[in-house]
C-alpha cells in the first residue's frame, strides 16, 4: 500500500463534487481513509491502482463514479525527437517522453506532481530500478534531445539543488540522491542532454539545474527511462492524464524518429454472460455498460475500451471486478449452496491417512512451494520456478513430496528412533504443468531397508484392494539395485527404495532412510 496526503478542497474542486460527499465516495470506490484532519486526507492506495496516487487521479475516479463520465484524452504531435544511442542498451535501455504546454505551473500542481512522481518511483518503479521520471522546464533547451551512456568522469553539470558543477562520479558519491541510488549505476551512466549538450537528466539519479521545474514554468518535458517498457508507458500515461485534467495540452514526441504513442486505450473482448456467471447475478448489457462507465471504461459492441491510465486491467475478469464494485458489494444477496458433497477421492485420501496412522506413521504437512537448494540436495533438477518470488525460500513448485520428507528428517535428528512419517499433499508435474496429489511415507532408523518399507506398501495396497507388482529400476535418490517402480493395472503409480548415502549426507541425515512415493490420482484410474 502507498500512503498519500491530499487537500480535500482541491479534490472537491477538481472533481466538482461537494466536499461533504468526498469521504463517503472514496470509501465506496475502495480507497481507505487513514485519517482526516486540518482539511487533509491521508489515504492508502493499493499497489494495483497507481493512477490514484494523485489528487488528479482521485478526482477523475470520483467524477466517473458519480457522473458516469470520463475524459476523452487526445494528443497532437510535436517535432521533438529523442535520439537514443545504442550504448544504453545494456544499462537502461528504454526511454519515452511527452511535451506539455498551454498553462503556467502553480504551487499546488507542482506539489501534487512531486508527490505523484515519488510515489510512482517507489511503487511501480521499484524505487527507480524499473522506472524513473524526470520532469523538466525546457524553455531554454534545444531539441533534439540525446539519450546516451557516459563514463563517470566524462561529463560535468549542475545537479538539482546544487550551485556548482559536478562530475557524474562526484554526484554518486556526494549528492544525497546520488548516494541513495548509486547502487543502480554500474560502469556507465545514462544521460539525457539537449542538442547543445546541456544536461537535462542523469537517470535514475537526479535532474539538472538547467531544466529545473518551478512555479511559472510553461514549456514542460517529461522523460521516463527504465528497464521495462510497459511500466514506462503506464507512468507517462498517468502523468499526462494528470496534466490534461488540469487543462494543459499534451503532445506526443518522437523516439528515434518514431512517434511515441500516449493516450492509447486498451481493447478487451467482452461477454456480458461471463460477468453474470462469475458474479451470480443477472445484469443486462446496458446495466453493465453503465457500471463500467463508473470506472472509466467504454463499451462498444463486443469490446470494452480501457482508459490509458488503468494499468491494472488485463482481461475481462478485471472488468468484472470493477462491475462488482460499481454494483455494490452490499447489494449482493448471499445464498446457501443447494448441495455439497465431498469428492470420492478425498474419502480415499482420508482412509489412506488413517491406515498409515494405524501403522505407526505420523502425518506431516509442508508447503507446495520449496526452494532450489532443497531440490538440488534431493537430485531434482526439472522443477518449475516461480517468476519474481517474494523470497528464495519459496521460489520453486515441488514435483515430489520426498524432498520435504527428507528435510523434515534432517531437522529431527535428535528425536527418538525409529522415525516414521508420511505426507499426503499436492505436487506439480513439470512436464504436464498439472497439479497432482501424492503420498510419501518413509522410515528413518538404523535398520531401515527395502524389505521393511515394502511390507508397509504391501499392507496398504492390499487394504485398498489394489493388485501391484514391483519392477526393478534405478532412481537418482536410491542406492543402485535397491529401488523399484510400482506398477498397478499396468500403470506406473510410484517408486520405492533405500535412499542413497550421498543424498542422506546432503541433508545431514545420520540414519538410513527407506521411502515410498505414490501418485494417488493414478490409483483411481
Amino acid at each position: 500500500m502507498a500512503a498519500i496526503t491530499i487537500d480535500i478542497d482541491e479534490l472537491a474542486g477538481l472533481s466538482k463534487i461537494p466536499k461533504e460527499e468526498i469521504e463517503d465516495l472514496l470509501t465506496i470506490i475502495g480507497i481507505p481513509i487513514e485519517s482526516s484532519q486540518d482539511n487533509k486526507l491521508e489515504l492508502e492506495i493499493t499497489p494495483n491502482r497507481p493512477d490514484l496516487l494523485s489528487v488528479e487521479g482521485l478526482a477523475r475516479a470520483c467524477r466517473a463514479y458519480k457522473f458516469f463520465i470520463h475524459p476523452q484524452y487526445k494528443a497532437e504531435n510535436k517535432e521533438i525527437n529523442i535520439i537514443v544511442n545504442k550504448n544504453v542498451a545494456t544499462i537502461r535501455p528504454y526511454i519515452g517522453g511527452v511535451y506539455i504546454e498551454g498553462l503556467e505551473m502553480d504551487e499546488k500542481f507542482l506539489d501534487s506532481l512531486i508527490q505523484l512522481q515519488e510515489k510512482l518511483h517507489n511503487t511501480i518503479g521499484r524505487k527507480r530500478k524499473k522506472m524513473a521520471i524526470g520532469i523538466h522546464d525546457i524553455e531554454n533547451a534545444t531539441a533534439p534531445f540525446r539519450y546516451f551512456a557516459a563514463k563517470p568522469d566524462e561529463i560535468k553539470f549542475k545537479p538539482l539543488g546544487f550551485d556548482r558543477e559536478m562530475t557524474l562520479g562526484q554526484i554518486l558519491k556526494e549528492h544525497p540522491k546520488g548516494i541513495e541510488y548509486a547502487h543502480l549505476i554500474k560502469d556507465s551512466c545514462p544521460i539525457l542532454a539537449d542538442k547543445k549538450g546541456n544536461v537535462l537528466s542523469f537517470p535514475p539519479i537526479i535532474n539538472g539545474e538547467f531544466s529545473k521545474l518551478k512555479i511559472g514554468s510553461k514549456k514542460i518535458f517529461i522523460d521516463c527511462t527504465g528497464t521495462d517498457q510497459a511500466t514506462i508507458n503506464t507512468s507517462l500515461n498517468i502523468l499526462s492524464c494528470a496534466f490534461a485534467d488540469r487543462g494543459w495540452k499534451v503532445y506526443q514526441i518522437k523516439v528515434n524518429s518514431k512517434i511515441y504513442e500516449i493516450f492509447k486505450a486498451k481493447k478487451i473482448k467482452f461477454n456480458a454472460n461471463f460477468t453474470n456467471k462469475v458474479l451470480g447475478i443477472k445484469l443486462s448489457i446496458e446495466q453493465q455498460r453503465k457500471l463500467l462507465l463508473k470506472f472509466g471504461h467504454e463499451m462498444k459492441g463486443n469490446f470494452v475500451f480501457v482508459p490509458p491510465y488503468r494499468a491494472d486491467v488485463f482481461g475481462q475478469i478485471d472488468l468484472v471486478e470493477d462491475i462488482a464494485i460499481a454494483y455494490g458489494y452490499n447489494n449482493f444477496k448471499p445464498t446457501k449452496p443447494q448441495f455439497y458433497s465431498e469428492p470420492k477421492i478425498n474419502d480415499e485420501f482420508e482412509f489412506l491417512a488413517e491406515l498409515l496412522i494405524g501403522l505407526g506413521f505420523f502425518e506431516v504437512s509442508s508447503w507446495i512451494l520449496t526452494n532450489q537448494n532443497t531440490l538440488k540436495k534431493a537430485a531434482i533438477t526439472n522443477a518449475l520456478k516461480v517468476s519474481n518470488p517474494l523470497t528464495e525460500e519459496f521460489s520453486t513448485l515441488r514435483p515430489a513430496l520426498y524432498p520435504n520428507i527428507l528435510e523434515i528428517f534432517s531437522k529431527s535428528k535428535s528425536a527418538k528412533m525409529p522415525q516414521k512419517i508420511f505426507e499426503i499433499g499436492p505436487i506439480i508435474e513439470p512436464t504436464t504443468l498439472k497439479q497432482k496429489t501424492n503420498c510419501c511415507f518413509a522410515i528413518a532408523q538404523p535398520k531401515a531397508n527395502f524389505n521393511q518399507i515394502h511390507s508397509y506398501l504391501k499392507g496398504i495396497l492390499n487394504e485398498l484392494n489394489l493388485e501391484y507388482k514391483l519392477e526393478e529400476k534405478d532412481h537418482p535418490i536410491f542406492i543402485p539395485g535397491r529401488s523399484a517402480i510400482i506398477l498397478s493395472n499396468q500403470k506406473d503409480i510410484g517408486f520405492i527404495g533405500e535412499v542413497h548415502p550421498d543424498i542422506l549426507e546432503n541433508f545431514s541425515i545420520e540414519q538410513p532412510v527407506a521411502l515410498v512415493e505414490i501418485n494417488l490420482e493414478n490409483l483411481n484410474k
